[in-house]
């Protein structure tokens, strides 16, 4: 756990994410997702706070889908996102 709330669950290297790993914020919400350097890599699944959960791609930013939808919509304000 760090100092702000935050707990990652994953591989590490050289004290960096990086990896499978899941991100989970103190408010509940969490990212799931490939890291590389200690940020999200590739395909991220998001899960808000409220329990929505979303599919994104780093290679397009700000575009998410929702669970089981094929429409983009903007993705919903993450910490770690």
């Amino acid at each position: 756990m760090f100092t702000d709330g935050k707990k990652y669950e994953g591989e590490y290297i050289e004290g960096k994410f990086h990896g499978q790993g899941l991100l989970l914020n103190p408010n509940g919400s969490s990212i799931e997702a490939t890291f590389r350097h200690g940020k999200p890599y590739g395909q991220v699944r998001l899960t808000t706070a409220a329990g929505e959960i979303f599919t994104a791609r780093t290679t397009e930013p700000g575009v998410c889908y929702r669970d089981k939808s094929y429409r983009a919509t903007q993705c919903p304000r993450l910490d770690g996102w």
